[in-house]
């Protein structure tokens, strides 16, 4: 038979032993206090929301104007045409827009 211990009931820990550090299972990093202060500032959550919100602008920027109930904006990104950014003639914009850099630097002349 299993004893039950009462909802209190705590393993005792005490203070004077020091705590295992925690570990951001996202980066690996170690922090000895709380990951809670880690967590905003974590550069992989940083880097999934700036890319999450790249990809967004770019949705937005080539999406249709006149919007219908089932409008999703995806409908001119899947097909030829120049890209704003770039300038470049793509296939589709969709799937140029991951990859896009940008418009190259002026030449100094």
């Amino acid at each position: 038979m299993v004893k039950a211990y009462p909802k209190t009931w705590y393993p005792f820990i005490p203070m004077s032993e020091e705590r295992p550090p925690k570990t951001c299972f996202r980066c690996n990093a170690v922090d000895t206090g709380k990951l809670s202060g880690h967590k905003p500032n974590c550069p992989v959550v940083r880097e999934k929301e700036e890319r999450a919100r790249k990809m967004t602008t770019m949705v937005n920027r080539y999406r249709q104007k006149n919007k219908s109930a089932t409008d999703r904006g995806y409908g001119r990104l899947n097909k030829p045409g120049d890209c704003k950014q770039c300038g470049e003639k793509v296939t589709s914009l969709l799937t140029h827009l991951g990859k896009c850099k940008g418009r190259p630097a002026p030449e100094a002349a």
